[in-house]
C-alpha cells in the first residue's frame, strides 16, 4: 500500500479547523511545570537574615562597652534573629550596665580549637566539592554538571542549616 493523502474539503469553514486545533491542543498538551531553578529571592532572604544575625551578634559582643540606653533599647529586637530570647529579659542582656571584659560563666579550656574546628567545616565542604568536580571532569562523566549542581545545592543547604538560617 502506498501513502494516503488527505485532501481537505472545501465546504468546511476555516474557523472550524482553528477551533478544532485549539480544542485538541488544550486537551492533549499537558502544561508542563516550571522547571527552572531560581535561588534569587531565597538568597536575598538568607543574606538579609545573615546580616541581621551578624548585627545581633555584634550587639551582644559589644555589651561591655557603654552604649546609650536608647540605642540598646531600639536595637534589641535584632536578637530575635539569633533566637536569643534571654536578651529580651531585664537580666538577660547587660544593656550597657556591665563593663566587665570577661564572661560571667567562664570559658572552655582550649576553646579556640573548638572554634577553629567549626570555622573549618564550611571550607572542608567547599574543598570536597571542588575535589569531586575535578574527579568527575577527569573521569569524563557525562552528567558531571548535574552532579555538581546537585551536590552544590546539598552543600548550600547544609551550610544554611549550620548557620541557623532558612
Amino acid at each position: 500500500m502506498g501513502r494516503q493523502v488527505v485532501i481537505p474539503q472545501r465546504d468546511a469553514a476555516p474557523d472550524d479547523g482553528k477551533r478544532d486545533v485549539t480544542y485538541w491542543s488544550k486537551q492533549l498538551v499537558i502544561p508542563s511545570r516550571r522547571r527552572q531553578v531560581s535561588r534569587f529571592w531565597l538568597e536575598k532572604a538568607v543574606l538579609l537574615t545573615d546580616s541581621v544575625q551578624i548585627f545581633a551578634l555584634m550587639w551582644q559582643l559589644s555589651q561591655p562597652w557603654p552604649w546609650p540606653a536608647r540605642w540598646l533599647l531600639a536595637t534589641r529586637w535584632t536578637n530575635a534573629f539569633n533566637l536569643d530570647l534571654f536578651s529580651f529579659r531585664a537580666t538577660g542582656a547587660a544593656m550597657g550596665a556591665s563593663s566587665q571584659s570577661f564572661s560571667l560563666w567562664g570559658e572552655m579550656h582550649n576553646y579556640w580549637l573548638y572554634a577553629l574546628a567549626w570555622a573549618l567545616v564550611p571550607w572542608t565542604g567547599v574543598l570536597a566539592l571542588q575535589a569531586a568536580r575535578r574527579h568527575w571532569t577527569r573521569q569524563g562523566t557525562s552528567d558531571f554538571l548535574l552532579q555538581s549542581l546537585a551536590w552544590e545545592n546539598v552543600l548550600l543547604q547544609a551550610l544554611q542549616f549550620l548557620n541557623g538560617g532558612v
